[in-house]
């Protein structure tokens, strides 16, 4: 990593003094009133622009600090503002120098290259969070919800608007959540769902009311569940399946009605699994844990690497082919041919290990490994057709490293790294196709959040 530069261009009013006439100080003074003021005003903003401009984000906030010297000598450091690019930041600071005889105004403009020309710190959110869920709105803000700080479960949930990048405190939700799922609903509420409480696993759901900010308990689910899987059907209701200690239920949510039914169990319990929506609208489940299989290492081997297929018109299971791999923390993303990549998670073999399922034969193939092995990790589908993969833990401790899945040419590419390492965390698309990476770090809530722009 190159070491940050910078170029600094210091103006002094009394060497500009001897050099020019009374009229010029005088403007020149002006100009620099001006300059001041107006950053000083300036509020604390995000702009997520298009992909011909380079500035990503603008933070206006106002700093001082004063030292006085031992000839008696005070100097003022004020930093007005910060404007932050994917190549550079750049800082505008003024410094007041009163000494017994004069007093000098020098304004200091520096610019510094950042440690990831790809990633970008945005506002620090108002919690810590892991295991939490992020939902994108019909307007484009951001909802986060829940979650875990200090191995506590949270209620607290917050609104990013992508406008202004600024976060925002909204209501708590009506329990304490963690490894629970929330889903956007076609009238743009939000779901969620079961997760962990105090080591209870929740039966209850709430409904997010993005209008005014409020929360509305639900319909209680059949069964308490956490580590499962919610997927919106294509008739607007929602699929949820396994979790909790071991369960192999699934039942469906009628947002209409607002009530829980129960459907057809799946072949076999799953928990920390995936569910992935196919371009037929039916739903391609993968991976379950040992735990929820009551296996040892032997028998996982050959248990966890079931898969099968939710019909939602005759609300039916089906076993297909088997994956190469069992695991569970694993992603699973649909491609743009309708092809399925399942990447990393926790697994009898090492994490690096792909494969890829096509709906059109009903068979797995491996396909080239990841760059980093990971679990927990998230994995995005770009708008270029590519995956995006970030963070996940790696040798047990969070990885920052990224990397890009080509499904062309199948293969794998190592691009900026994060700020911070992740695991647990959540990744989203906003507007301008940027990617936004949310918690997954238990310390320095300045990094909780980063924007990525492919």
């Amino acid at each position: 990593m190159k070491a940050a530069t910078s170029q600094t261009n210091i103006f002094s009013i009394d060497t500009l003094r001897k050099n020019l006439g009374k009229k010029r100080l005088v403007w020149l003074s002006i100009g620099i009133i001006i300059v001041i003021v107006a950053a000083t005003i300036i509020p604390a903003t995000l702009v997520l622009t298009k992909k011909s401009s380079t500035t990503l984000a603008t933070v206006g906030t106002t700093t001082n600090s004063t030292t006085l010297t031992t000839d008696g000598t005070t100097v003022n450091n004020t930093t007005l503002s910060t404007i932050r690019t994917s190549t550079n930041n750049t800082t505008l600071t003024t410094a007041t120098t009163t000494a017994k005889s004069a007093s000098t105004i020098t304004t200091e403009i520096i610019t510094t290259t950042p440690t990831s020309k790809a990633w970008v710190q945005l506002n620090q959110m108002n919690e810590l969070r892991i295991y939490h869920t992020a939902s994108l709105l019909l307007d484009g803000r951001v909802l986060v919800t829940g979650g875990e700080r200090e191995k506590t479960g949270l209620n607290t949930a917050e609104l990013f608007d992508p406008d202004t990048g600024i976060w925002s405190l909204v209501n708590p939700m009506n329990f304490h959540r963690e490894r629970h799922t929330a889903s956007v609903l076609k009238d743009g509420t939000v779901l969620v769902t079961g997760g962990l409480s105090r080591e209870n696993s929740l039966v209850s759901s709430e409904v997010f009311h993005p209008n005014n900010q409020t929360w509305t308990i639900t319909d209680d689910m059949n069964d308490g569940r956490y580590g499962h899987t919610a997927t919106v059907l294509s008739d607007g209701r929602v699929l949820v399946t396994g979790g909790g200690e071991s369960t192999d239920s699934a039942e469906i949510y009628d947002p209409l009605n607002r009530t829980w039914t129960k459907t057809a169990n799946m072949t076999r319990p799953r928990q920390w699994h995936q569910a992935s929506v196919l371009l037929d609208g039916k739903i391609l489940v993968t991976g379950t844990s040992p735990k929820a299989l009551h296996a040892n290492t032997d028998h996982y081997k050959d248990m966890g690497c079931n898969t099968e297929i939710y019909d939602p018109v005759t609300e039916t299971w089906i076993n297909i082919t088997n994956m190469h791999v069992s695991r569970y923390f694993h992603t699973a993303t649909v491609l743009l041919d309708g092809k399925v990549l399942v990447t990393g998670g926790v697994s009898t073999l090492d994490m690096k290990t792909t494969e890829l399922y096509d709906p059109e034969t009903g068979k797995w193939a491996q396909t080239s490994r990841l760059n980093t092995g990971r679990g927990i990790h998230r994995a995005l589908l770009l708008a270029s057709g590519r995956i995006l993969v970030t963070g996940g833990l790696h040798r047990l401790r969070e990885t920052k490293n990224v990397e890009l899945y080509d499904p062309f040419n199948k293969t794998w590419s190592l691009i900026d790294a994060m700020n911070c390492g992740r695991s647990g965390h959540t990744l989203l698309t906003v507007r301008n196709e940027a990617v936004l990476a949310i918690g997954g770090i238990r310390r320095n809530i300045q990094c909780s959040a980063e924007l990525f722009s492919p």
